[in-house]
């Protein structure tokens, strides 16, 4: 018997539709994913009117009779083409507004009836993925009648989960696979021990509905998943259903360059960092900008389960310990953590439009230092005069930069929608000591919007910011995985993370002798914390870069899509073998290497 053909379908709220950590992982595997089944690789997600990443184009016809005829059945509509940011792979947006309208009291119903799901209480949150996905399953199970070979169904959180609940229940001959990132439960309680009753738990947070479809989907899946073993462990204690496969995330290695190509956009971003920290504090007193550490942070604004609390009571350490021993050392602290803002503070936009006014008359002056110097020939005079004039116009330089001088450079460099006094980042700050005044040796700039390279300000990208880092701190008290830090090694920056982190977990289990990924215990973990970046600022640069490439390294060796994408399709091997006893099919006849993922 011939080869069969596999098709697979990934379906995910956040396809096409950037929402979280979900869509990184998706839109970072993607090419892997794509080697293995080609053309046959389709995301379906959810279609947001205001932010669809697709270039749309016209479905294959028998696709195109499908979705023609689920509009007519069903009045769903549809968006088909390419995700732009997850290598060009097929992607079907799915528009399930009316048919919500229509259905979703049926839907709750069936959910009820098929599953003791209940959802009397729940809100629209619930209501419209839930009718969303219940869609796709119907669509799915349409496209089935009409593709020849096996169509692997992946769902990704409780979102996605009502399509794997329609097709279960229709005991469709699809394998079907579902992945938990975090539970539902979970994240509503930080990672708390959920006690004997989860369900009661859920109740009293108002996530009960979605708990208990998670559960169903978990409990029923050909195949069940999580990100990281800490996932895994949550899941078997509130879900009540263990893993059957640890499915990793990882960077995609296409899209890191090789280190040599790394460390120049390293020191190219740093030098647009150093034009930054020019303008914002050098009006105020004068810096040593020749070598010092960039730490940075970055993610949502959830104070306490981040652990931004936590990262800046350990820079207040560092910097009273600094002072204590009247070091020269210093380091650069950016919070990249967005906030509801009202714009730019006019006290900084000031200070970076008289630094750029000031710094272009001065470069036109030394530019014109050349012609000065071949027209003076033999005639020293001139050329005194000619540096003379340039070194008063340097000193008027700096001495109209420092208007500021005896006064210190804001913590936050914008406005926010809130009095700063309510602030928690700020807040923290200043119960610290961390003031930006000139003899603190840890400089912060609480930076609360997204960064694009439009940005007034920095004007960089993300990636170049991180790239111009040292050290990247990641504190979070419930991290299921942990991307940031990942990527903060992958960009040539150490990392901190914690043993509250699945990324952390994976990467203590390297061995004691890794060198640039810091995993900090739980116990004690502000002074850990402190010991440790008190520890790198005072390294060389060189001695630094050692950690930093190393950091690199790791991610190469052990956190990239193309081994890490195995482990999902051995999910779907599991999913398979599973579907074919649950239907009695002849599918299980099919060997191991049926499946492309085991070419």
């Amino acid at each position: 018997m011939g080869m069969k053909r596999f098709f697979l379908w990934e379906v995910s709220f956040e396809c096409g539709n950037k929402v979280g950590g979900i869509w990184t992982v998706i839109t970072s595997k993607a090419a892997e994913v794509a080697k293995k089944f080609n053309a046959d690789y389709t995301a379906i997600g959810f279609f947001n009117p205001e932010k669809s990443e697709i270039i749309e184009e016209v479905p294959p016809k028998w696709l195109l009779k499908v979705l023609r005829n689920m509009k007519k059945n069903h009045s769903l509509q549809f968006r088909y083409g390419k995700w732009v940011d997850a290598n060009d792979v097929n992607l079907l947006l799915v528009d399930a507004r009316e048919f919500q309208q229509k259905n979703i009291n049926d839907i709750k119903a069936k959910m009820w009836e098929w599953y003791g799901i209940d959802s009397m209480n729940a809100g629209h949150d619930y209501d419209e993925p839930l009718a969303w996905s219940y869609a796709v399953g119907l669509l799915l199970e349409e496209i089935a009648k009409y593709t020849v070979g096996i169509d692997v169904v992946q769902c990704h959180e409780w979102l996605a989960g009502g399509t794997l609940l329609y097709l279960r229940h229709q005991n469709a001959h699809l394998p079907l696979v579902f992945t938990t990132h975090a539970t539902v439960l979970g994240r509503a309680i930080g990672g708390a021990t959920p006690g004997d009753n989860p369900e009661v738990l859920a109740a009293q947070h108002n996530v009960k509905a979605k708990h208990m479809l998670e559960c169903a989907a978990a409990r029923v899946a050909d195949a069940f998943t999580t990100v990281s073993e800490l996932t895994g462990e949550e899941a078997t204690s509130i879900l009540d259903k263990a893993p059957d496969v640890i499915t990793r995330n990882a960077m995609d290695g296409q899209s890191l360059p090789p280190l040599s190509e790394m460390l120049k956009l390293k020191v190219q971003a740093r030098e647009k960092i150093d034009e930054f920290v020019k303008a914002y504090f050098l009006p105020y007193y004068p810096l040593d900008l020749g070598d010092y550490p960039i730490l940075y942070t970055a993610g949502r604004y959830e104070f306490q389960n981040k652990g931004y609390d936590l990262l800046i009571d350990a820079l207040g350490k560092v910097n009273h310990s600094l002072k204590s021993q009247q070091s020269d050392k210093w380091l650069l602290a950016l919070l990249l953590v967005p906030a509801g803002t009202l714009g730019i503070k006019e006290e900084v936009i000031q200070n970076f439009m008289s630094y750029s006014r000031m710094k272009d008359s001065l470069k036109e002056e030394w530019e014109g230092l050349s012609d000065t110097i071949y027209g003076a020939g033999d005639n020293q005079q001139i050329l005194k005069e000619k540096m003379d004039s340039l070194l008063h116009s340097s000193k008027e330089f700096v001495s109209k930069l420092s208007r500021f001088k005896g006064k210190t450079p804001p913590l936050c460099a914008f406005r926010l929608a809130i009095p700063e006094e309510e602030d928690p980042i700020l807040q923290k700050l200043k119960q610290n000591g961390l003031l930006n005044r000139q003899e603190d040796r840890v400089k912060v700039v609480f930076y609360p919007v997204f960064i694009t390279r439009r940005d007034e300000l920095i004007g960089m990208k993300f990636k170049e910011i991180i790239t111009a880092a040292s050290l990247g701190g990641f504190l979070s008290r419930y991290e299921p995985w942990g991307y940031t830090p990942m990527e903060a090694a992958a960009h040539v920056s150490v990392a901190l993370t914690t043993e509250h982190a699945g990324f952390g977990r994976s990467v203590a289990t390297l061995g004691d002798q890794v060198k640039g990924i810091s995993v900090l215990k739980n116990e004690d973990l502000v002074n850990q914390t402190a010991r440790t970046i008190e520890t790198f600022s005072k390294m060389d640069k060189d001695e630094r870069l050692t950690y930093e490439t190393s950091a690199y390294k790791i991610i190469c060796d052990n956190y990239l899509w193309k081994d890490a994408i195995k482990s999902y399709f051995r999910a779907y091997d599991i999913a398979l073998k599973r579907m074919a006893r649950r239907v009695g099919s002849d599918s299980s006849s099919e060997s191991a290497s049926s499946l492309p993922v085991q070419a």
